[in-house]
């Protein structure tokens, strides 16, 4: 009961008391620690190779200067990867749906046991292309 008493004591002195309380770290005067960067930088990253295309394919969407821009926004553990596949072409698999859902499918278990995952690359109708989605195996959406 004495640290009841006490907390309650003190609280109804700080309540009735105009005054601030007194500052309870460093004085003002004095600098905060500054911290200094560690000297340690991780490693470069290997360059990125790119396989699973045909060799009759005429249009890539996908070239190393792009991949690496896309590595970028990946988190860490994923921009370590140096080798991506291609899952799925236009050019080398058709439009259908079922052979996307197929290919993609299978890269995503794939990916799972290796702890990748994979990026759905879009060109548009001007010409650019453009990552739409970067997903790691755990965050595969069905649908």
């Amino acid at each position: 009961m004495s640290t009841i008493s006490a907390a309650l004591t003190w609280t109804l002195q700080r309540l009735s008391n105009s005054s601030p309380p007194p500052p309870s770290g460093p004085p003002l005067s004095e600098k905060p620690p500054t911290r200094t960067p560690t000297p340690l930088l991780p490693p470069p990253l290997s360059p990125i190779s790119l396989t699973g295309y045909s060799p009759t394919t005429s249009t890539r969407l996908m070239d190393p200067a792009l991949a690496e821009e896309i590595r970028l926004l990946l988190p860490p553990r994923l921009q370590l990867h140096e080798t991506w596949s291609l899952r799925y072409s236009l050019e080398q698999h058709g439009v259908s749906l079922s052979t996307l859902y197929d290919r993609t499918g299978a890269a995503a278990t794939a990916g799972a046991a290796t702890g990748g995952g994979y990026v759905l690359a879009v060109r548009d109708s001007v010409g650019g292309v453009s990552p739409l989605s970067i997903l790691g195996a755990s965050e595969r959406k069905n649908g």
